[in-house]
């Protein structure tokens, strides 16, 4: 999305509020959020290195708590029997990770002979958000908005949403374009719509 990354991302809720407007219009959403929480943990290198653990190591520990050790050493059991292989996973019950401190105490192990350090001796954790959501179309990447049609023919619901696009057109950030792209599917009674709003490529 480059530069115009929150801009996009607020025309395209400015859209979706004005197409929820429209009667027949269901289930309208932007499909790619701005907003999800995220937890970010900050490493002091100089600190971890004194004790002989890397960052990469901590972000080890972080990922196979709460992901899994399949994220990071992926393993495998053959059962002898059948010739079946299967995943091995170990993480840390979701019971026992219920908190902030539950993450910032968990151990991590450094180098043979040293003793583990717990995740809170060695980083601080910040709040923030990111978009957990990224789609492309024709390589650009785009934010979507989805919604389908209720007691109303796709037809003239798409007829409104037309008047919206183009008027919303003198909103777009520059270097960016809409386009509406329209999927029917045989027997549905919901018919989807989507619009996209996307940055075109710089030259």
């Amino acid at each position: 999305m480059g530069a115009n990354k929150e801009a996009n991302g607020e025309l395209a809720n400015r859209l979706a509020e004005r197409i929820r407007r429209i009667p027949g219009a269901v289930d309208v959403r932007v499909q790619q959020p701005f907003d999800y929480p995220r937890m970010i943990v900050n490493v002091d290198r100089s600190k971890a290195s004194d004790v002989g653990i890397s960052e990469t190591q901590v972000a080890n520990t972080v990922l196979g708590a709460l992901s899994g050790s399949t994220q990071v050493s992926p393993n495998f059991w053959v059962d002898p029997k059948n010739g079946v292989n299967y995943q091995v996973n170990i993480m840390a019950p979701q019971y026992s990770m219920d908190s902030v401190n539950a993450l910032m105490n968990l151990p991590v192990i450094g180098s043979t002979g040293l003793n583990p350090q717990i995740i809170g001796n060695l980083a601080q954790l910040a709040r923030g958000s990111e978009q957990p959501l990224v789609t492309h179309y024709n390589v650009q990447p785009v934010v979507d908005i989805y919604g389908a049609v209720d007691g109303k023919d796709l037809g003239s619901a798409s007829s409104e949403i037309t008047k919206i696009v183009e008027d919303a057109k003198q909103e777009l950030p520059k270097g960016s374009r809409l386009e509406i792209r329209v999927k029917c599917r045989r027997c549905a009674t919901h018919l989807p719509a989507c619009l996209s709003v996307w940055r075109a490529p710089w030259y």
